[in-house]
């Protein structure tokens, strides 16, 4: 052992005595100076800390479930979207079946328009012609002759069939008329003809018929020729060639001898035709009588 000059032993120090205790001695002992000073505080401090503690634990509490709550809203914001964009779809689709059904329904309504308004059309013509009529036989009463009126009556005048024209004559006067003559023509014709009786197509003679008051006398003719749609749409196509049907019927008074004659006209017409109109009406020429 070394020794000092006054003959004392001579301690040497170490480092570490020098330099102090080791670091982790010190961590332990300032945590354990912590904790006495912890539990030597007052117990306000502790109350405090604790709602700290509370305060931190609820906090994470209300960041979880706003997490969930978020995810949730997400969620039913998802199916939110889902339903709207399904509910757009049946809309656009009940918005297409509808403007389909009010096409369909307004196409239906200007057809039965245009039926109304050629039945109403038709109504009117039957209308004058019955006013007509009852003139004609007012005429007819107060005269003491024979009096042939005359009546059209078409059938078969439509696609694929031959037309036939039924004329019927009717001795509405006071005497007996002797028929002398009766003829009728069916054909189209750019126009009216400026002579009518010059078309017509007649037999070797005239047949002779005696038709006494009230009776009536029929003449039928069909067409030669079947209808086809070319036909319609060519008379539809062009409004300034017509259908025409004419017919006359000459007669004498058998008392007086005296001659008479009734005349007859009658032309196709295409926006006329109806359930109950064959489309024919009377010309406004040649409906004559003497």
């Amino acid at each position: 052992m070394a020794h000092s000059e006054d003959g004392k032993p001579n301690t040497v120090k170490s480092v570490n005595q020098k330099r102090g205790a080791p670091r982790s001695s010190r961590k332990r002992r300032s945590g354990k100076a912590y904790m006495r000073k912890f539990y030597q505080a007052a117990p306000d401090r502790h109350v405090e800390l604790a709602i700290a503690l509370l305060i931190a634990v609820f906090a994470i509490a209300q960041f979880v479930d706003s997490c969930s709550n978020n995810r949730s809203n997400a969620k039913q914001v998802g199916q939110i979207i889902s339903a709207t964009n399904s509910i757009k779809a049946s809309a656009e689709q009940f918005s297409t079946s509808a403007d389909g059904i009010n096409k369909g329904v307004s196409d239906a309504v200007e057809k039965l328009n245009n039926q109304v308004s050629q039945l109403t059309r038709g109504s009117d013509q039957t209308a004058r012609l019955a006013s007509a009529t009852e003139r004609s036989n007012a005429n007819v009463t107060d005269a003491d002759r024979p009096w042939m009126s005359s009546m059209l009556s078409v059938s078969n005048f439509e696609i694929g069939k031959k037309p036939i024209f039924t004329w019927t004559y009717t001795n509405s006067g006071k005497r007996p008329a002797k028929i002398t003559l009766q003829a009728n023509r069916e054909q189209m014709l750019s126009g009216f003809p400026k002579v009518p009786d010059s078309s017509y197509l007649l037999g070797a003679t005239g047949s002779t018929n005696f038709i006494v008051p009230g009776q009536s006398m029929f003449a039928v003719s069909e067409l030669d020729q079947t209808l086809t749609k070319e036909t319609f749409d060519f008379l539809e196509q062009h409004p300034q060639v017509q259908f025409f049907a004419f017919a006359k019927v000459e007669y004498v008074d058998v008392k007086t001898n005296a001659k008479y004659w009734t005349h007859m006209c009658a032309r196709y017409i295409p926006k006329m035709r109806s359930l109950a109109n064959s489309g024919f009406l009377n010309c406004a020429e040649y409906n004559d009588a003497k």
